[in-house]
């Protein structure tokens, strides 16, 4: 019902309260003409200046552009140690723990 399941009958169909969209058409032509007459409210543009919107044309730079430098590899970082060297020597190893 939030969604206006209501006004709606098993096929799709609209069967809701009917409504005047005349009021509606009559605002969005007013507004639509307040628009267009404040777009002819503007000062024009000095003459030789660009248009608005308009971007400026990017120069072209002077000469080849260089190549940049290739950026040296990073040095690679050290392979872990396994972990049977980094245990002390004066440790014990059992026999009865799974390994692996």
């Amino acid at each position: 019902e939030h969604f206006g399941e209501h006004a709606y009958d098993a096929e799709g169909n609209y069967i809701g309260p009917e409504y005047d969209a005349s009021g509606y058409e009559e605002a969005w032509e007013q507004y639509e003409q307040s628009v267009s007459d404040s777009d002819g409210d503007a000062a024009p543009a000095a003459p030789g200046a660009p248009e608005a919107g308009t971007a400026p044309a990017a120069e072209p730079e002077a000469g080849p552009t260089p190549d940049p430098e290739p950026e040296p590899d990073p040095e690679p970082s050290p392979e872990p140690a396994p972990v049977a060297e980094t245990l002390p020597a004066d440790a014990e190893v059992r026999g009865d723990e799974p390994t692996g």
